[in-house]
């Protein structure tokens, strides 16, 4: 769930495609992840800092030493 720049992984059981990885969320586990946003958006939940994700800054030009 996207929360302003960040990402709260809620963990969910779903169905996955075997031939292409595709991910089905039925209307149960779809309503958890509602509810859950609402909450999160609430400030009902607490969320915990797992780690970071960084950013490099300026361009990247592999071809300059």
């Amino acid at each position: 769930i996207k929360v302003g720049n960040d990402i709260v992984i809620v963990p969910v059981n779903v169905k996955v495609c075997k031939s292409c990885g595709e991910r089905y969320y039925d209307r149960e586990t779809m309503k958890i992840l509602e509810e859950t946003e609402e909450r999160i958006e609430s400030g009902q939940l607490k969320i915990d800092l797992i780690g970071k994700v960084l950013k490099v800054v300026g361009a990247i030009n592999p071809h300059q030493g």
